[in-house]
């Protein structure tokens, strides 16, 4: 099995000439992780007004297909090619064959040949060994990301590396360096909400925009700030499996509430919740600077969520 049936939403533009484009890949979000899939709906377990209405008024890809790991669709969204023809295993980031190859031209490398100013946030996942794998090489402007399948969400240490064995090493970046200006200060959607949100504010709106936001969430480490994590205290239910992904000691859920009990489902639940406002924030600049109009919007799934891997709900 090399792909997976997941679920999409499209909105389309209403104006003429090329439309801006924000492209929102979610990492490891499951087709029953949003209000709009859930039939009957359980509000108080499942928050997502902003992509609820978002999937009222756009249309619904009900069969939609996504590989079955991080790598293989991020490498192929970003290559604009199959996956057998890029890369089909979960590979290492410090390995040069995880990367797309040097002679795929890559999507944002196509967009500003049209024109567009293009920007990336979140994880990458499509390579790093050179600096022609990386966003800033395959033709994003900007960009503020991490490298691997996971980093910490507060300190943006990397995990799941070559370089585990070394937690002081940042995975957390900014175009062509390390993002030092940012790193550690705080939750790591709220540092890719505050770039994008400062890059719409920028942008003209003459101009083709291109965005790409590929939120951490909602994969693990299951760290979120105890504010969110306090709007789910009904959810008791939990066997707390997701301590073995999320050691509290290297990954706190807050590190500033040290005290927060590992609860799965409310952790999860909670990350789901801020990708949520993050979007609805997006969108809500976008209509601010006069741009949604003319904004194709695509919303997706990397792969779905893991349903033997005791890390996420």
């Amino acid at each position: 099995m090399v792909s997976m049936r997941n679920f999409a939403i499209v909105f389309l533009p209403l104006a003429f000439g090329k439309p801006h484009v924000l492209f929102v890949l979610v990492d490891d979000l499951g087709w029953a992780n949003v209000g709009f899939n859930r039939d009957p709906p359980i509000p108080k377990s499942v928050v997502t007004p902003n992509l609820d209405r978002l999937a009222g008024q756009g249309i619904r890809l009900k069969r939609h297909y996504v590989h079955k790991m991080c790598t293989p669709t991020r490498t192929s969204v970003q290559s604009g090619r199959l996956p057998v023809h890029v890369n089909t295993g979960l590979g290492d980031v410090c390995d040069d064959a995880t990367g797309i190859p040097y002679n795929m031209i890559g999507l944002a490398e196509k967009m500003k040949s049209a024109g567009y100013k293009t920007h990336f946030a979140g994880k990458w996942d499509a390579g790093m060994a050179t600096p022609r794998h990386t966003p800033h090489g395959r033709g994003y402007d900007t960009s503020l990301n991490y490298f691997s399948h996971k980093n910490d969400f507060y300190s943006q240490s990397n995990m799941q590396t070559c370089c585990e064995g070394d937690r002081s090493i940042i995975d957390f970046w900014r175009t062509n360096k390390g993002a030092s200006d940012v790193n550690g200060s705080d939750y790591s959607e709220f540092l890719y909400q505050t770039e994008l949100l400062n890059i719409i504010e920028s942008h003209n709106p003459a101009d083709p925009l291109f965005l790409f936001y590929a939120p951490h969430v909602a994969h693990c480490p299951l760290q979120v700030p105890k504010e969110y994590y306090d709007k789910f205290d009904f959810m008791t239910d939990d066997e707390g499996l997701c301590s073995i992904q999320t050691v509290q000691d290297e990954h706190p859920i807050d590190p500033n509430h040290l005290d927060l009990k590992y609860r799965c489902r409310r952790q999860h639940a909670a990350m789901i919740m801020i990708m949520d406002e993050v979007v609805g924030n997006l969108t809500n600049a976008l209509q601010k600077k006069g741009m949604w109009n003319n904004t194709l919007m695509i919303f997706s799934s990397d792969n779905g969520g893991p349903v033997r891997l005791a890390e996420n709900a």
